[in-house]
């Protein structure tokens, strides 16, 4: 609360002092958190983001936006954000007395989906690149994934993207060549499918 005092002079006359108080609020302590530890600087692309302005209190006002990415709703302290490209998403607060709190905060979506594997590995039991697997994993359901040989044979087969081929075959050291894989897998959430084939070179 403050007081605020006003005098006036004309002609070297002064005024009588006229005062008035006015009372001073603060501006809501506005901030987007992460609810669930999502870093946001690497979100993939569908996921929903539950994130939450910091200090909620049932008085004030929540206005989210841009209001494409809040499917249900925008006008709540905690709530989920559905954002299929990197943006900035913006929180306004107004308290009870009308005070307004901004904040921003920038999501950067990575294309998750997208599958990838080494072309080349070394199976020597040294435990490193000791496997022939999926490196990015966590959004996929594999359906197929295999490894044949340059005459065709199949020599490793999977559904199970935590697996990988050791570079043997019914208990055989596989020769050191280039091989050929092939994977069937759904992207999730989306449900799409991907098919995908390349080569992998053996080192001994």
């Amino acid at each position: 609360m403050h007081i605020v005092t006003l005098t006036t002079t004309i002609n070297n006359c002064i005024s009588q002092p006229a005062t008035d108080t006015v009372n001073v609020h603060a501006t809501p302590d506005t901030h987007i958190v992460s609810v669930d530890a999502k870093d946001l600087n690497n979100v993939c692309s569908g996921d929903s983001v539950e994130v939450s302005a910091g200090l909620i209190n049932p008085g004030y006002q929540y206005q989210w936006s841009p209001t494409q990415f809040f499917k249900h709703g925008n006008n709540v302290p905690k709530l989920y954000a559905n954002i299929d490209f990197s943006a900035s998403i913006y929180l306004k607060v107004i308290s009870d007395f009308g005070c307004v709190g901004n904040d921003s905060a920038y999501v950067n979506i990575q294309p998750c989906c997208n599958l990838y594997l080494p072309n080349a590995f070394t199976p020597n039991g040294d435990g490193k690149n000791d496997f022939f697997h999926v490196l990015t994993i966590g959004h996929h359901t594999i359906r197929d994934f295999r490894v044949v040989n340059r005459w065709g044979q199949t020599v490793f087969q999977t559904t199970d993207e935590l697996k990988g081929w050791d570079g043997y075959y019914n208990g055989v050291p596989q020769d050191m060549d280039t091989y050929f894989w092939y994977i069937d897998y759904v992207c999730n959430p989306s449900g799409k499918e991907i098919k995908e084939q390349g080569e992998v070179y053996l080192v001994r």
